[in-house]
């Protein structure tokens, strides 16, 4: 049997066809090209019934195929860590059996089994890392595909354990190995080239390995996908904002609707952007943040939790560049929380540390009312989120009671600006303060809800059912503020947290019109809801052809 998966592909899916299994046929055919090019609508529909097909008619090998490139989708389209972590060892069993052994697919599941352990805390697993690829790439002819893919991969690993300068031979010597097998790289292979580049600081060098790499791809007779050409943008973008060459970094930069849509080039757009912005060639602000922030927060959710903490160093980093002292703080708890999630935190135990040090030295804003009249104020003036959420959280100092309105003024105002961890535990900890407070376990419930969050719900339940009937559903006790009451546990937000205008054109929704301040709870999606679509624009579902190159793992 050969070893060339897309000579395989190609007779099963004859096979299939002929058989009368078109569905599953097209499914064989399409998965890959929509794993890597982002495709994910797509994927996820066909995917179920494309596996019980596959597992109804006793096709191992099929079964691998398919779930391998789901995987891919989920781990480098999606940066999902432990979320995938089930399936990845999963898969990784099944695809080492006896029936499944032979497949040309099966060793691909040892690159899954590793990039979701990198996704999870990549220096953390370095060593278990590097022994499963060396066992696997000693079994694996240069010729096949999956030495690329694997050689990347341990490329890879080695940067993550800070060695840029062994990942850089590492695959000057795969490369050599490659080629004397007849073959060439793949345009992946560029990616990791630049990455080791890049981190020796040799960035001139980065963007003629790019150069060379897709001259020499064209000219092999390939053509370009939206997908390459979205990540060499992206790519170029980043080593010319290294070299202060900030006019052609901006002209390559994708804008930030493409990053919202792919997150696989979300950690390149994140530092160009961060050179450009301390440049002055990129606008630092309130809408940066809550980008930076929803994205953290579904990296967060993903447990992946590495690249979610080097997110969040670098949001806090630009937070302190534009003085948003709790939106600094908030970023720094959440590294502190982080850190508790890694194997290895050396280096960024005092980078974390660092970011909550230089949160605190930030003056707090002097209030411009008596701390129960702010809500009012809030409304009436109606600043940009960080603003009110630096004026919340200096009232709240301020304060010897319990101050719910005020609490929920400050997680509307966070949960605008893409913080939704962070307003979750805010409630949850005033919750104990004024557990009467009808609003705040309404705003509180509905957020949990939202974030899909069963345990949360389990828990409020739990407590709401245990606490003795005296809900009124009145404001907090003592002498009421001058804003009005809240009007809803379900409203938006709070009436005076407007958009600010975001950092790249984007659609925003309406502000509501000024009113007195309120007790809303934040979007659910707690993206920023404020500055971009909650989610970006989803393409009409079409049928998708088969992919126009040969998909390549990792990318």
């Amino acid at each position: 049997m050969t070893t060339d998966i897309w000579s395989w592909v190609h007779d099963t899916h004859r096979q299939l066809a002929e058989s009368g299994q078109h569905r599953l046929a097209d499914a064989l055919a399409e998965i890959a090209g929509h794993a890597v090019e982002g495709r994910n609508e797509q994927l996820d529909a066909m995917y179920p019934e494309a596996l019980a097909s596959a597992r109804a008619l006793g096709l191992p090998w099929v079964e691998v195929f398919l779930r391998h490139w789901r995987l891919q989708n989920l781990l480098n389209k999606r940066h999902q860590g432990e979320a995938a972590m089930s399936e990845a060892v999963s898969l990784l069993e099944f695809a080492h059996r006896e029936e499944t052994a032979s497949c040309p697919q099966s060793v691909c599941a040892v690159q899954d089994f590793t990039i979701c352990h990198a996704n999870i805390d990549g220096p953390g697993y370095v060593p278990e890392r590097l022994a499963v690829l060396e066992e696997t790439l000693e079994r694996v002819e240069p010729a096949r595909a999956c030495f690329d893919c694997l050689s990347r991969e341990y490329a890879d690993t080695l940067e993550d354990d800070g060695r840029p300068a062994d990942a850089l031979a590492h695959l000057d010597r795969a490369q050599t190995r490659i080629r004397a097998a007849g073959e060439q790289v793949s345009l992946s292979f560029a990616h990791s080239r630049v990455s080791a580049l890049h981190r020796l600081g040799r960035h001139q060098e980065a963007l003629e390995a790019y150069d060379t790499a897709e001259h020499a791809y064209v000219a092999a007779g390939h053509r370009l996908d939206d997908d390459d050409r979205r990540k060499l943008a992206v790519g170029r973008a980043l080593q010319f904002a290294a070299l202060g060459r900030t006019a052609e970094a901006l002209d390559l930069l994708p804008d930030a609707e493409q990053a919202d849509r792919y997150a696989d080039i979300r950690h390149r757009w994140t530092s160009a952007v961060e050179l450009l912005a301390t440049a002055g060639e990129f606008p630092n602000d309130a809408a940066l943040g809550a980008r930076l922030a929803g994205w953290a927060g579904e990296l967060d959710a993903a447990g992946s939790h590495r690249p979610c903490l080097n997110l969040v160093l670098t949001a806090g980093r630009l937070a302190l560049a534009r003085g948003a002292r709790e939106v600094a703080l908030t970023l720094a708890r959440t590294g502190e929380r982080k850190l508790g999630q890694l194997r290895r935190t050396d280096g960024v135990t005092e980078q974390v540390a660092a970011l909550r040090a230089a949160a605190e030295a930030l003056p707090r804003p002097e209030l411009p009312v008596p701390a129960g009249e702010l809500p009012q104020w809030l409304a009436d003036h109606r600043p940009d989120p960080e603003t009110g959420a630096d004026l919340l959280a200096a009232a709240l100092a301020q304060s010897t009671g319990p101050e719910t309105v005020l609490v929920l003024n400050l997680a509307g105002a966070l949960g605008t600006l893409g913080h939704t961890r962070a307003v979750t535990e805010l409630l949850w900890a005033h919750l104990d303060v004024d557990p009467d407070s009808d609003y705040l376990t309404g705003m509180l419930g509905q957020l949990l809800i939202d974030a899909e969050d069963g345990d949360g719900v389990d828990r409020l339940a739990d407590r709401l059912s245990a606490a003795p009937p005296t809900r009124t559903g009145c404001a907090p006790a003592g002498p009421p503020p001058r804003a009005a009451g809240p009007r809803s546990p379900n409203s938006a937000r709070p009436s005076w947290c407007t958009s600010p205008a975001p950092s790249t054109p984007a659609a925003s929704p309406p502000a509501p019109p000024p009113t007195a301040a309120t007790t809303p709870r934040p979007s659910g999606s707690t993206r920023n809801s404020w500055s971009t679509p909650s989610t970006p624009p989803r393409p009409a579902r079409t049928r998708s052809t088969a992919p126009s190159r040969t998909p390549t793992c990792g990318t």
